[in-house]
């Protein structure tokens, strides 16, 4: 368990290092100073959110994960549409007006490279 996200998770408008301190002394970690008005969590408490701290952080790092491939797969999308374009199954024109403008552009910019 890691205690300071748990905090983070609990208390997430405190300051850590300010509001609290938690430190690691080589025995595991434990709450060295609180200076919230809320009562100090006690480590069943701690213990008991943790399954719901380590959820939201799988679902942070699955967005971060989306995040970094959104312009790979942004390019894959407009390859997928000149592909199909230039084989008849679409028409570029058929495209909504908003995305024909986003392929226009970008194409344009690739062409200045």
């Amino acid at each position: 368990m890691n205690i300071a996200q748990c905090l983070m998770y609990l208390f997430p408008d405190a300051v850590p290092d300010r509001d609290y301190i938690v430190q690691d002394d080589g025995q595991g970690q434990y709450i060295a100073e609180w200076d919230l008005p809320d009562p100090q969590p006690t480590q069943a408490e701690l213990e008991a959110v943790w399954p719901e701290v380590q959820a939201e952080l799988a679902r942070e790092e699955i967005k971060r994960q989306l995040a970094e491939t959104d312009s790979g797969m942004a390019r894959v999308i407009e390859d997928l549409i000149e592909l199909l374009a230039s084989k008849g199954v679409i028409a570029e024109s058929e495209l909504p007006q908003p995305t024909q403008d986003k392929i226009t552009s970008r194409r344009n910019l690739r062409t200045q490279l």
